[in-house]
């Protein structure tokens, strides 16, 4: 369905707070994560949020917002959190995904850092970390200069956050990562996945980026394995996925062109697929295709433009909502607010996912909210 952006969606954001810029990241946080909830109407996730965050941020809520003191891949900027929006049937969810931080910038720095999190985030909600302590063994740093070693994410949507961790499938080496992301699956029992992976990969290019666990035991508990794939097309990627996770035939070739609004995406700036697997089941539940749309609209208005043709007037206007709340500048000056777009189907359903960057250091909070800045 096409949509239309009213006068409404692209005036200023009734929902910024005209105050002195924060002083902190903690602050900054807080103060985005009320904005996002009241965008799209989830006020009753706000204080689960702010809570969890308060955890999560931990290892760098006090810094400064003038400047990061490490690189981290999760955003451009090195801001170390990012935002997201999954939305399906059921309305918004609000997530977040952080980077615990060691006093030096180093993998194994940023691991234990990790795992420090990991017991805290054990302790105080009562998670599992059965299946992570398994795995800790196969992806603790071993490989210097690897882009990350250990991330946090959260989802709010019921009465308790739902979380899980990403490792690095590189980090024995990036010739390792698919050995290593088979043999974690086979230590978590999971043979009938690595051997549909074994298979079904042997002549793709795709590379292993992330590993994910949800930190639970329950039957409903997912890990899932994500790809990058620097040489696929649209159609070369509806060859490799469609039909399976319950897309519909030539619904994965038909988003990926609509979001980057060509066939052939550039090797340098590839689509990611995340594959997830429950229990004992040898093929995937899920599949989702991960569009970079910062590398492909030329701005954030842009941006914006394609990915609420996807949605209802509604939900469209909610996302706008969200995203004007974060935005310190026009969005037709540059692409980097909207990072990805991904959709997924299961049971029938279409859940799509938006994340947002905060781009807490790529715009200066001294000149943000100058008057008729957008």
């Amino acid at each position: 369905m096409e949509f239309q952006l009213d006068s409404q969606t692209t005036e200023r954001s009734p929902l910024r707070p005209r105050q002195r810029p924060p002083t902190t990241l903690r602050n900054l946080g807080h103060r985005q994560i009320e904005g996002l909830c009241a965008a799209v109407g989830i006020p009753e996730q706000l204080d689960r949020a702010i809570a969890a965050f308060n955890i999560l941020s931990n290892t760098w809520g006090d810094r400064s917002v003038d400047g990061p003191r490490f690189k981290s891949d999760i955003t451009d900027d090195s801001s170390p959190y990012e935002f997201s929006f999954g939305l399906d049937d059921q309305g918004f969810e609000l997530r977040v995904l952080v980077e615990a931080q060691g006093s030096e910038g180093t993998p194994l720095a940023q691991w234990n850092a990790g795992w420090r999190l990991n017991e805290q985030l054990a302790q105080r909600y009562k998670l599992s970390l059965t299946r992570a302590r398994l795995l800790a063994p196969l992806f603790q740093p071993q490989t210097p200069g690897l882009t990350f070693a250990l991330w946090h994410a959260a989802s709010f949507r019921s009465t308790e956050p739902a979380f899980r961790i990403y490792f690095n499938p590189q980090a024995q080496g990036r010739s390792n990562a698919m050995s290593l992301v088979l043999k974690a699956l086979e230590t978590l029992g999971m043979f009938g996945a690595a051997a549909w992976m074994r298979s079904h990969f042997a002549q793709s290019d795709a590379n292993p980026i992330y590993f994910s666990l949800d930190l639970s035991d329950g039957p409903t508990a997912r890990c899932k394995v994500y790809f990058a794939h620097p040489g696929a097309t649209a159609d070369g990627l509806e060859s490799l996925l469609g039909g399976l996770g319950g897309h519909p035939p030539g619904h994965i070739r038909s988003f990926c062109q609509e979001m980057i609004g060509t066939t052939s995406p550039s090797p340098s700036r590839p689509i990611q697929s995340c594959l997830a697997f429950r229990g004992s089941s040898d093929l995937p539940c899920t599949i989702t295709l991960h569009v970079p749309m910062r590398c492909y609209a030329p701005n954030d208005q842009v941006a914006l433009e394609r990915i609420t043709t996807q949605l209802t007037p509604e939900e469209a206007r909610a996302y706008s909502r969200g995203v004007h709340s974060l935005a310190r500048r026009s969005l037709d000056k540059s692409a980097g607010i909207q990072t990805y777009a991904s959709v997924r189907r299961e049971n029938g359903r279409r859940r799509m996912t938006f994340y947002l960057s905060p781009e807490v250091y790529s715009t200066p909070w001294s000149t943000a909210r100058r008057p008729g800045r957008g």
